[in-house]
């Protein structure tokens, strides 16, 4: 199990989180999706709009797919206007390091581009991906009262 965070940037509230997320679990298995949702009157500094909790590396290439197209689907049409939209997607592998993507048009030729990176990198990341800090970071997502499952 591993954790993926992300969020839609430079979008100027253009492309929806929340229609992401449909997006992305209508299109993958074995994930489940939280959005950040704080409290009314509440002021929450994150930098992630979502969270996505990965149950198996099986789900590894049907996620890097959703991603890609999610890009297509929300982002590269902003990129006419605003070049400096992306979606960023960050893994952490271990304490205090991470793995980020960020996927626009410059960083990826293509989709296939994008998901064998993707792919690389979470195989990698999911040789330590039991570890008692992963499982505690998806337990604090769980329980939290501003992570709402999708």
């Amino acid at each position: 199990m591993f954790v993926i965070q992300g969020a839609l940037a430079n979008t100027n509230g253009s492309a929806s989180s929340r229609e992401l997320l449909e997006h992305l679990k209508e299109n993958t298995f074995d994930i489940d999706f939280y959005q950040l949702t704080p409290k009314p009157g509440n002021i929450t500094a994150a930098a992630f709009d979502w969270q996505a909790i990965v149950g198996t590396t099986s789900a590894i290439i049907g996620i890097g797919q959703a991603l890609w197209l999610a890009y297509k689907k929300f982002i590269s049409p902003l990129r006419e206007k605003n070049k400096s939209a992306f979606l960023y997607i960050q893994i952490k592998t271990e304490s205090q390091k991470y793995v980020n993507f960020t996927i626009n048009d410059e960083n990826y030729k293509d989709g296939a581009q994008f998901v064998q990176e993707f792919t690389k990198e979470i195989q990698t990341i999911s040789m330590i991906s039991d570890s008692q800090e992963v499982l505690g970071d998806i337990n604090e997502i769980i329980k939290s009262d501003i992570w709402k499952k999708i």
